[in-house]
């Protein structure tokens, strides 16, 4: 019966999980980082917005008599900008997530060490190896089933941001034509 060196692989596999969390974040951690740049600054850009426009909007409304017209266009801008800054917040939180990998993969060493310490004597060191290659495939998938769905949230929820930022920006243009165009 071949015996498993239990504390030489559970330091291996601890090991091997830092640096696939190191090299995940290598490999992802600037698309990352490009994803919450962007983001960051559609938020601000939203919210300078948002607070400007309302902060005038009494100057605005005060100096000409405005059409229901005019007001739904205001009140639709604000809307979709406000949209905008709650796919912000949702995006930022799951890139926040994947910016957790680290804690994510060190997490998982508990659950490895706990099956590490149930792998009974095998026959031969093949049949060893699958064990352990099934113990790592199925403590990997468990931490990276989060990061894949907050890799995908975060995209979705950029993108979300970007397109109810744009139609913000064209409602409060036609909220600005409107409000020129009305008489005096």
């Amino acid at each position: 019966m071949k015996e498993l060196n239990k504390p030489e692989v559970k330091k291996v596999l601890a090991e091997t999980f830092d640096q696939t969390a190191g090299r995940v974040h290598e490999i992802y951690g600037r698309y990352w980082n490009s994803r919450l740049d962007a983001s960051k600054t559609v938020l601000t850009l939203t919210t300078a917005i948002l607070a400007g426009t309302v902060t005038f909007s009494t100057h605005f409304l005060e100096s000409k008599v405005v059409s229901t017209t005019t007001l739904w266009a205001l009140k639709a801008s604000w809307s979709f900008f406000a949209f905008s800054l709650l796919a912000a917040l949702y995006a930022l939180w799951h890139l926040y997530q994947l910016t957790s990998i680290g804690p994510a993969f060190f997490n998982k060493r508990k659950d490895i060490d706990s099956k590490i310490d149930t792998v009974s004597p095998k026959h031969t060191d093949e049949e060893l190896s699958d064990e352990i290659k099934r113990i790592i495939f199925e403590t990997s998938k468990q931490a990276a089933i989060p990061i894949s769905q907050s890799d995908k949230r975060s995209h979705f929820a950029l993108g979300a941001q970007f397109v109810l930022f744009g139609i913000g920006m064209a409602t409060f243009f036609i909220f600005g034509i409107l409000l020129i165009a009305s008489p005096a």
